[in-house]
């Protein structure tokens, strides 16, 4: 693995992300054009992956690659039968505790299928985004077997995000006005992925997305083409369920703020396999997931520098993305 200079970390945030978002395909070429020492290390970096770059790492530092300083409380439709859906089977509402925040963003979350765990098989993200400070409503989707559609995701999404809204205003809610209903965003994995996707294009009162390694019906790509928020797609160089170039076409089939991440040495179960057994650290997911949502729903233009400024640059650097594709991107424009 190449040793990135330090002196990579002293260039100024505005002109790393100009660097960053002048090349649509951001890889280790396309960033160091115009820095001879850059263009030594990528080239090292380059030299070093064609045998096989190292795997992600084992601890990531940053502040949105580890757990954030909220604690987790969280009610299900088990216990309390008011948030249950003609849309979902289940749904659990995780909120922070001791924060100094009163109102909070908020995301709908769902897996993919089969429905595992209960049907909510992305416990660690749940619990990593409340850390740091969001609301976050997982729901198990209404399951019709191999044949369940993505668009039982995108009603989910949808009736998870009208349950946050409705629970911010029922007086007996443990959420009773915490939720700050112009945050409001989607997560969504696989199946759930396009679910957020069709939420995104349909669903008003969402501010943001983000689609992990999205899957949809075979031959009905592209299917984003209607959305209309900033929308972060992840993927995996060894996903062969959603194929990275099918996500690819999604993404290109935007037409507002996007980024999409291809995390190399993944497949497609890597994020919903992380801490169980220890085979997936969450920090390079967290990093990209919890700094999107905090610039793009809690407008906290600080993370941008993990998304466009020199800690994303770093991490180009050192091989961790078979690619890295930002466009049409304003908020993080680096001023």
């Amino acid at each position: 693995m190449p040793v990135v200079s330090r002196q990579t970390k002293k260039v100024k945030q505005g002109k790393t992300e100009q660097m960053i978002k002048s090349n649509y395909q951001l890889t280790t070429t396309a960033l160091c054009l115009d820095n001879f020492r850059c263009r030594a290390i990528c080239l090292l970096s380059l030299m070093l992956c064609i045998v096989g770059c190292e795997p992600l790492p084992d601890d990531m530092s940053s502040l949105p690659a580890k757990a954030g300083s909220c604690g987790v409380a969280h009610y299900d439709s088990d216990a309390v039968p008011e948030l249950l859906s003609n849309e979902y089977q289940f749904i659990r509402i995780s909120y922070p505790i001791g924060c100094e925040d009163q109102s909070f963003a908020a995301v709908s979350l769902s897996s993919g299928w089969p429905i595992l765990e209960g049907g909510i098989g992305l416990r660690w993200l749940e619990d990593r985004l409340v850390t740091h400070g969001f609301i976050v409503a997982q729901f198990m989707t209404i399951d019709d077997g191999y044949t369940t559609s993505t668009r039982n995701f995108e009603r989910g999404h949808n009736a998870a995000i009208a349950t946050l809204i409705a629970e911010n205003s029922r007086l007996e809610s443990p959420v009773w006005q915490m939720v700050d209903e112009t945050k409001l965003g989607s997560v969504g994995y696989s199946r759930g992925g396009q679910g957020t996707l069709f939420a995104a294009a349909t669903n008003s009162n969402l501010k943001a997305a983000v689609a992990i390694n999205p899957w949809r019906e075979p031959l009905q790509y592209p299917e984003a083409s209607g959305v209309a928020i900033p929308t972060l797609f992840l993927t995996a160089e060894r996903d062969t369920i959603a194929l990275p170039s099918r996500v690819k076409k999604m993404f290109d089939s935007v037409m507002v703020e996007k980024m999409l991440i291809n995390y190399r040495h993944l497949d497609h179960q890597a994020v919903s396999v992380v801490g169980v057994g220890g085979t997936v650290n969450p920090g390079m997911y967290s990093k990209a997931i919890v700094s999107y949502l905090k610039v793009y729903l809690d407008d906290d233009i600080a993370f941008c520098d993990y998304l466009t400024g020199s800690s994303a640059l770093d991490d180009v650097l050192m091989g961790y993305f078979k690619d890295y594709d930002i466009a049409n991107v304003t908020t993080c424009d680096g001023g």
